[in-house]
């Protein structure tokens, strides 16, 4: 993985199979997502969105991502709280699906955007 930072020339000139490592890394990726979403729900896919959206507000230094990921993971968790609290549905559900539409439309722009 670390190869693939430098781009995908520098990682072919250090030997690395293109095709077969970028199969097996995004397989791997594809893998846990689900394994995460499966076991924690939908705020872990909204988590894993997160920093993401936030560096493009930081810049791609870790201190600052880091910071600024954490305040903005609890104002989403926060956000998404308040409107299930007051209904008869269980708190469960509902945090799911307002996290859910905030986290789909959120994801699918980090993903056109990089």
């Amino acid at each position: 993985m670390d190869a693939f930072a430098f781009g995908e020339e520098a990682a072919a000139g250090l030997g690395v199979r293109l095709a077969r490592t970028r199969l097996a890394l995004l397989s791997a990726t594809a893998l846990l997502t689900a394994a995460l979403v499966r076991c924690v729900g939908v705020i872990g896919f909204v988590s894993l969105i997160l920093p993401h959206a936030t560096s493009a507000l930081t810049g791609s230094g870790h201190a600052r991502l880091l910071s600024v990921t954490a305040l903005t993971g609890a104002s989403s968790w926060c956000g998404s709280t308040p409107a299930p609290a007051r209904s008869s549905i269980p708190q469960e559900v509902l945090v799911s699906v307002v996290t859910s539409l905030i986290g789909v439309p959120a994801s699918w722009a980090v993903l056109y955007r990089g």
